[in-house]
């Protein structure tokens, strides 16, 4: 069996969350070691505590990441690593991998919002995991839902001063260093959304105008992930953007 780290960072976390997340990892049917950092302290905020958590945590073969608020089905490490293996057969371990899977979306009590992420989000791993510039517009690989191997973990460390999120910029490493990124068709995380996530789901409305501020803010942030990887000027990434929203229609 592959020896595979979990690293969990948390911030000033609710209690009930935090244990109904603990136990979901403790019912998992695969043994995996429990890796975690509290960022309470030091606040450097979640994408800076999980590159911490990756770069200390070493000598693992696939290391996943877990929020402090989310709930996984107990099939879910099996399943993903079972997931990295066959990939990991087809390309070789010396390839960086990243295996990710779907989430159900539930409120704050655990009620399903959407049966999968992907959907509600609109999101298609088809045409992302394959294209390193839609991937840099557009991530589809949520961090509590990835699973990656050690060539993908050396790829990354350490990240760019214009990665986003952890999840992303792994991804982003990972297609860039010639990997691959792999989905499993399966909602393996119970999503939990509460209001104070980091991120969380946001549904997916099409070319409507409806958050358009926030919109901006992502267009900005998508052109900062990319630059020096897939683009160098702002036309070039809206070359990419235009692309990439006629792809979805």
């Amino acid at each position: 069996m592959m020896r595979t780290a979990i690293l969990l960072s948390t911030y000033c976390p609710n209690a009930t969350y935090l244990s109904e997340q603990l136990d979901s990892i403790g019912r998992q049917t695969v043994s995996c070691a429990l890796v975690r950092r509290d960022d309470s302290e030091t606040r450097l905020g979640a994408m800076k505590s999980f590159e911490t958590l990756l770069r200390e945590t070493d000598g693992y073969d696939y290391y996943a990441f877990a929020d402090q608020d989310d709930v996984w089905k107990p099939q879910k490490m099996e399943r993903l690593i079972g997931a990295m293996e066959e990939a990991e057969r087809s390309y070789g371990k010396q390839t960086p991998l990243v295996v990710h899977c779907d989430l159900e979306v539930v409120d704050s009590g655990l009620k399903r919002i959407a049966a999968s992420f992907w959907q509600y989000s609109g999101l298609n791993p088809d045409m992302l995991d394959h294209h390193l510039p839609y991937m840099a517009i557009s991530n589809c690989v949520t961090g509590c839902a990835m699973l990656l191997n050690a060539a993908a973990r050396k790829v990354s460390l350490p990240f760019g001063n214009q990665a986003y999120m952890h999840d992303q910029w792994i991804a982003v490493s990972t297609l860039r260093a010639g990997g691959h990124v792999i989905p499993v068709r399966e909602a393996l995380v119970l999503y939990r959304q509460h209001g104070k996530n980091t991120l969380g789901a946001v549904e997916y409305k099409g070319m409507s105008l409806q958050g358009w501020r926030e919109k901006r803010k992502l267009f900005w942030k998508a052109y900062l992930a990319g630059k020096g990887i897939c683009w160098n000027t702002l036309p070039a990434f809206v070359y990419w953007k235009i692309r990439h929203i006629l792809a979805r229609l």
